[in-house]
């Protein structure tokens, strides 16, 4: 297991560990253009499988950066504005944090940009307004101000969102090939907003 550091990289992490690139993203259930995080766990070796059944799940928890923390307030301060529930703003800061590191993008998987890394293809918005934090987290969390109406669903618009886990949740509304990293954010989300408020 490698914790990631500033200035990782998974290249220089697989240099460094002796493990191919591919190997990595494999064994991590990553995808090329996935942003790796300060905190996160990498796994560079394919454990026993005895090992596999006691390892517990990987909850990271990072410290923000600037820019982070810049991000976060912004999905905090969406959040509030449209009155959902803590529990639904860490969902959003935690899926924030999978799909763009906490950073405005302008690149990603296909034509993923921002924040969501949302698409404008599926309906998200225009490259501009997928860009925009202020609504790219609007649209995140749906409901009544939904900016895409018709078009994408967000989480107040998933019935019973308020019951599932943070995992479900966030991928009721993301749609990712990697749906179970999400959890791995929680702690940190939770960290996050109670820092920011």
């Amino acid at each position: 297991m490698h914790v990631v550091v500033a200035g990782d990289t998974l290249i220089g992490i697989a240099e460094r560990t002796g493990v191919e690139v591919e190997d990595l993203l494999a064994l991590n259930s990553i995808a090329r253009s996935e942003v790796i995080a300060i905190g996160q766990r990498i796994v560079v070796r394919r454990p026993e499988p005895q090992a596999v059944a006691a390892l517990p799940v990987a909850s990271v928890n990072v410290p923000l950066t600037d820019e982070m923390r810049a991000s976060a307030r912004i999905v905090i301060e969406v959040g509030r504005s449209l009155g959902v529930p803590d529990q639904g703003i860490v969902i959003a800061l935690a899926a924030a944090a999978q799909e763009s590191g906490l950073r405005n993008l302008h690149h990603g998987d296909q034509d993923s940009l921002g924040l969501f890394q949302q698409r404008p293809s599926t309906g998200w918005g225009t490259p501009e307004e997928v860009l925009d934090p202020v609504r790219a987290a609007t649209a995140f969390y749906g409901g009544p101000s939904n900016p895409n109406s018709g078009r994408t669903a967000g989480l107040l618009d998933i019935d019973g969102w308020e019951s599932m886990t943070l995992t479900q949740a966030a991928q009721a509304v993301q749609r990712s090939a990697h749906p179970d990293h999400y959890a791995k954010w929680a702690a940190s989300a939770r960290a996050w907003l109670e820092e920011l408020g």
